[in-house]
């Protein structure tokens, strides 16, 4: 596991021993493309259940930015201009 996603796997697992609540995260189609928008670094994507894929570990630094090898789930940070685009032209996805 590449340090970046070390770091933030831990910082994640102190949070919710603390109490507190975990990253909360948006998702959104855009042409049919499941975006999610994230406060994390380093984020997890296992097809969401449904296709069923080996679990990845991504690391959305130095662009704010990537998308999983298996399924193609776009992650981005909430830091990013392109987040912004993406709530004002994309679709909100059902919860």
């Amino acid at each position: 596991m590449p340090p970046l996603v070390r770091r933030s796997v831990a910082w994640q697992l102190g949070a919710r021993r603390r109490g507190e609540s975990r990253m909360t995260e948006e998702t959104y189609l855009i042409d049919d493309r499941e975006v999610v928008i994230t406060q994390s670094w380093a984020v997890r994507c296992d097809g969401n259940g449904l296709s069923g894929h080996p679990v990845e570990y991504i690391t959305l630094a130095p662009k704010g930015q990537a998308a999983c090898k298996y399924c193609g789930r776009r992650f981005v940070h909430a830091s990013t201009p392109e987040a912004e685009r993406i709530r004002a032209e994309g679709q909100r996805a059902a919860a």
